[in-house]
């Protein structure tokens, strides 16, 4: 069966359409496998051995340090908040000396300190992720293969439980409608109503005042059967104090 060659330009212009497509979608998930095993690998800070050779360093001078202050406190050699009145003797000399040597222990275990913090702030990758580092490396993987993948893999997810994926430009829907025949959610109760609109509540108007008419009053009324002169009480004599 022989091709012209139109036909032969034809089928290798589609082959070439078609490839890319079918090696992108390979590519990414291969790059979302490489990244997930990446984020999945620990990462090792500093190494063990420069761990160990910095305690060790940093106990041998404290314990120096230690003996070196027991023995200056021996000696009476005073911190610099002492002052020494008098002529200089052979103690000073020695004091003189350990404060020195004090000096210097200590500005070397400054120093350690810092290497040792230093080598703490620094990730040594292990094995295994420089591995998969030089595999994204050679797959050309760039971070929004990753993002792609997850995207396709949600995708495929809201698909299997049977939700309807939102369209381009479409709102996007919290729960399935009520009236779905498709839905998988059944809702047993009955639609509420809408909340009927409440009227504005009429008040009586108000009456004119009228200073002639009787003020209604509620409540009992107490009024004496006869009239009280407090000024001239009926009894005679001392009245009673009042309690």
């Amino acid at each position: 069966m022989t091709f012209s060659k139109p036909q032969m330009l034809t089928s290798l212009m589609l082959a070439s359409l078609l490839a890319p497509q079918a090696a992108f979608s390979r590519d990414v998930e291969v790059c979302a496998n490489l990244y997930r095993r990446l984020n999945s690998t620990p990462q090792i800070i500093g190494t063990s051995s420069n761990v160990r050779r910095y305690a060790q360093d940093l106990s041998a001078l404290n314990a120096d340090i230690r003996q070196l202050r027991i023995d200056m406190r021996r000696q009476g050699c005073g911190s610099g908040s002492i002052v020494t009145f008098g002529a200089p003797s052979d103690g000073d000399d020695e004091c003189g000396y350990m404060q020195d040597t004090l000096q210097r222990l200590e500005d070397e275990r400054a120093a350690i300190t810092e290497q040792r913090n230093n080598t703490r702030s620094l990730l040594q990758p292990s094995e295994e992720r420089v591995a998969i580092l030089s595999a994204i490396r050679s797959n050309n993987c760039t971070p929004t293969d990753l993002d792609t993948q997850t995207e396709l893999d949600d995708k495929e997810r809201l698909r299997i439980r049977g939700l309807a994926l939102p369209r381009p430009g479409e709102e996007t829907q919290t729960g399935p409608k009520v009236d779905d025949p498709n839905s998988s959610i059944t809702h047993l109760g009955s639609a509420s109503p809408a909340p009927a609109r409440e009227a504005p509540v009429q008040f009586p108007p108000d009456r004119p005042y009228d200073p002639g008419k009787k003020i209604r009053s509620v409540g009992p009324q107490f009024f004496p059967e006869e009239d009280i002169d407090l000024a001239n009480p009926k009894s005679s004599g001392p009245q009673q104090l009042q309690p």
